[in-house]
């Protein structure tokens, strides 16, 4: 795997089984199964519908964190919304723990 590749596949931020997937299919290890039409767009619908349920939240963030949220994510390309977005998922799921 090339190192872009590589930096890429960490902002994902994968869980172990989903690395695993990916694994499997970048090893050209997984084979497609027989979908007709109706069956994907089903799939791809319900996909959407469940990547959109989200709410909108308004915090106030310190100048000087934002500012060094803003170049960590600039380091590792992608948006600062998507870097808190994906913290605050990793602490949801209990990947991470924070000490207060």
């Amino acid at each position: 795997m090339d190192k872009m590749a590589e930096i890429e596949k960490r902002t994902l931020m994968l869980n172990e089984e989903e690395r695993e997937i990916l694994e499997a299919f970048e090893d050209g290890k997984l084979s497609p199964i027989d979908m007709n039409e109706k069956e994907i767009e089903e799939l791809k619908a319900a996909a959407a519908k469940a990547i959109d349920k989200s709410d909108r939240v308004s915090i106030h963030i310190p100048q000087r964190d934002l500012k060094k949220i803003k170049k960590r994510a600039v380091k590792t390309g992608i948006p600062y919304q998507t870097l808190i977005t994906a913290v605050l998922h990793q602490y949801a799921e209990g990947r991470i723990n924070i000490s207060i």
